[in-house]
């Protein structure tokens, strides 16, 4: 059972996965929940989301990786993958462009968000059959030979 407000078999879900009051106080790092834990609370697990957005103030350099594991983990297909980059740290935010691309999801939108002088960066994936990118880089391969 969805323990979001579902219509239509829609559902939009306001769910904070990362914040200090989530695990024990006496670790020196903050402790973030993950996507798995979240999916399971849910009751998302087995389904196709269309957009997940994330905008987790800088755990997206921790949890990344792991986001991906934990969607093929509950059997998950995410579509479209909306992420707030926080920082833009270098190379770490290279690390996360490539990691999303080699599990086939291809960029499509990236701009900066001037709210806080520019220091974040708004970016969009999709989801795309393998042989997409294998044609593309095939293409961009031949017309640079």
């Amino acid at each position: 059972m969805c323990l979001c407000n579902c219509l239509c078999n829609s559902c939009f879900c306001n769910w904070t996965s990362s914040h200090t009051g989530v695990g024990p106080k006496s670790q020196n790092q903050p402790h973030f929940k993950r996507f798995r834990d979240i999916i399971i609370d849910l009751g998302h697990q087995n389904r196709v989301i269309d957009l997940m957005k994330i905008d987790c103030e800088r755990c997206e350099y921790a949890q990344y990786k792991q986001w991906l594991e934990d969607w093929k983990e509950t059997n998950v297909l995410v579509r479209q993958v909306m992420l707030e980059i926080h920082n833009s740290d270098y190379p770490d935010v290279v690390d996360i462009f490539n990691v999303f691309q080699k599990a086939g999801y291809v960029l499509f939108h990236k701009e900066a968000n001037f709210i806080q002088k520019g220091n974040m960066v708004e970016v969009a994936w999709i989801l795309l059959d393998p042989d997409f990118q294998v044609s593309l880089l095939k293409n961009e391969y031949q017309r640079n030979s």
